[in-house]
């Protein structure tokens, strides 16, 4: 008999990192390989700014969300549990599944942790939500983290061998394809939702220090506007702000908001770019870097900002800079941009490594793994 498992968690719409590799492993050989049982916590409204706030639908749906767990908990009879977890107003609807499992099951519970700042948040919860994260922590069998380094936050909950790290993987799109026959040396790609924290503003800066070099670059950039909880700034506001200092910096040649895209539409960009830029202040595990590397593109982002630097071999698939130093990310996408020996090097090398360590089949592999163990 498969080993029955429920899993717990986002699937898109709406795209963001998680909510897509939830739908990644739902679809794996997993299903083959286990009996597998999904619950969908997403509402699916498109708007990126629903994500984690304490409104009306957002508390029904998790209302909702307990009833259905409860349910399939009584009828399923999973042996283990799969939870995606917040670092948000979110997490306390998390605890509530960790509660209800507990009570409704012998199940043990598996968390998956797509962040890197759990403990920031519980430093700066109130002594009430610190006391349910402590007492929620404490019915969890294991954890998963996305790099070595993600470990440490886990550390006052979990002995070390209880946390597992496995890297997120993507499908490999390309294959055979050739790649590189398009590519002319003077397009920059920038693709994630445009928030401040994520370095959409970092990027005029970079600019405007590239165009005295190549007055003809062009950063395509793809995403969508979103409520920043990081900085706490509302999409309106961040897009006003952003298209008035790309007006008055007169990069309206350099600079394109290309908007959403998905699948092909997106892949065309990749096909074309030459280098990926993501100078991101506040990241876990972008997988849009292992899209990046999917497609042979050396990649610039941000040094110690969560699993980034494991993913960069620094100097070989691309480069790493401290967030913030906008000089020395000019520098890097010159010296990239000028090289193009290095250009393709780099691309290639990068490719290689995402074959090796971050195709969805390595990814799933571990996962077996760890739920064949347990």
């Amino acid at each position: 008999m498969k080993k029955r498992i429920l899993l717990i968690g986002s699937l898109p719409p709406p795209y963001y990192g998680s909510a897509v590799y939830f739908k990644n492993i739902v679809e794996s050989d997993l299903r083959v390989l286990f009996d597998l049982n999904i619950l969908d916590i997403s509402d699916h409204r498109q708007d990126l700014n629903n994500l984690g706030k304490l409104d009306f639908w957002n508390i029904f749906h998790g209302i909702k969300n307990c009833f259905q767990l409860i349910i399939k908990l009584i009828k399923f009879k999973p042996k283990v549990v799969y939870i995606v977890p917040s670092s948000n107003n979110a997490y306390l609807r998390e605890a509530l599944f960790i509660l209800l499992v507990t009570l409704f099951s012998s199940s043990k519970i598996i968390e998956h942790f797509h962040i890197s700042d759990f403990d920031k948040f519980y430093k700066n919860s109130c002594p009430l939500i610190q006391k349910v994260i402590d007492y929620s922590q404490r019915k969890v069998y294991s954890v998963i983290v996305l790099g070595e380094n993600l470990k440490a936050m886990l550390l006052p909950w979990f002995k070390i061998d209880r946390i597992y790290v496995i890297p997120n993987g993507i499908i490999d799109e390309v294959g055979d394809v050739e790649v590189s026959s398009n590519r002319n040396g003077n397009k920059i790609l920038f693709v994630s939702n445009y928030y401040k924290f994520k370095g959409v503003f970092q990027i005029i800066s970079i600019a405007k220090h590239l165009i005295k070099v190549f007055p003809d670059i062009v950063i395509e950039m793809i995403g969508d506007w979103g409520n920043d909880y990081f900085y706490d700034l509302e999409a309106d506001v961040i897009k006003a702000d952003f298209l008035n200092q790309v007006k008055i910096n007169h990069l309206g040649k350099n600079i394109f908001i290309l908007g959403p895209k998905y699948n092909e539409d997106k892949n065309i960009y990749f096909k074309d770019s030459d280098i990926f830029l993501l100078p991101t202040e506040n990241d876990t595990f972008p997988m849009v870097i292992l899209e990046a590397m999917m497609w042979s593109l050396p990649v610039v982002s941000s040094e110690n900002i969560g699993a980034i630097s494991e993913i960069i071999d620094d100097g070989k698939t691309g480069f790493v800079i401290r967030s913030g130093e906008d000089v020395k990310f000019a520098d890097k996408l010159i010296y990239i941009l000028d090289n193009k020996n290095l250009r393709l090097s780099m691309g290639k090398e990068g490719r290689k490594k995402f074959i090796a360590k971050y195709k969805l089949d390595n990814n799933i592999n571990l996962l077996r793994k760890l739920f064949d163990e347990i």
